[in-house]
């Protein structure tokens, strides 16, 4: 949780801003959240958020629009990728928490914590899109055609890559063993 707030994916939320959205009608969702430990150097816990659970039979997931499906055909990937002789496998790491939501929207994204039983529960809210949220995929993928337009407008083939060889936030891009004047 500390490595979330010291990156910025998630924040917390005072008393007083607490008071101001009860005082003004403004509607919150609490997520549950619960570690997952793996075997992993660079991320021995994962902390889960459930969009799925429900609390008097609705979920936050019940309320979010999915998005069309507009992942690449992974067979397609697959096929593509064994085109040329030199492969070239990436992942962006971390994706949905390098895409902020908008702050009205991050207080559906609120959760309790403290750090030891002995301490206060704190209110905190995310500020990045959460992996368990419904339109996650669809806004991620959507971001990241959305930077290469916004970027690299003319850049036909970074476009093609991004549209055609990601299968989510994995790239799987094959290229020839010379380079192209």
């Amino acid at each position: 949780m500390r490595d979330q707030l010291n990156r910025g994916v998630s924040r917390y939320v005072t008393e007083r801003e607490l008071q101001n959205d009860r005082d003004n009608g403004k509607r919150m969702w609490f997520l549950p959240h619960f570690a997952v430990k793996k075997d992993s150097k660079t991320t021995p816990v994962r902390v889960v958020y459930d969009a799925k659970a429900r609390y008097q039979g609705c979920s936050l997931n019940d309320y979010l629009l999915k998005g069309e499906n507009i992942n690449s055909d992974l067979f397609d990937v697959a096929l593509r990728f064994r085109e040329n002789e030199v492969g070239i496998i990436a992942d962006i790491s971390k994706m949905f928490q390098a895409i902020k939501l908008k702050v009205d929207d991050a207080r559906f994204h609120r959760f309790v914590f403290r750090e030891h039983p002995s301490h206060p529960i704190q209110v905190y809210e995310l500020t990045t899109v959460t992996f368990g949220d419904k339109p996650s995929p669809t806004a991620a993928i959507v971001t990241m055609r959305h930077v290469v337009a916004e970027h690299a407008p003319e850049d036909e083939r970074m476009m093609r890559v991004v549209t055609d060889q990601f299968y989510m936030d994995d790239l799987n891009e094959s290229v020839g063993t010379q380079k192209k004047p």
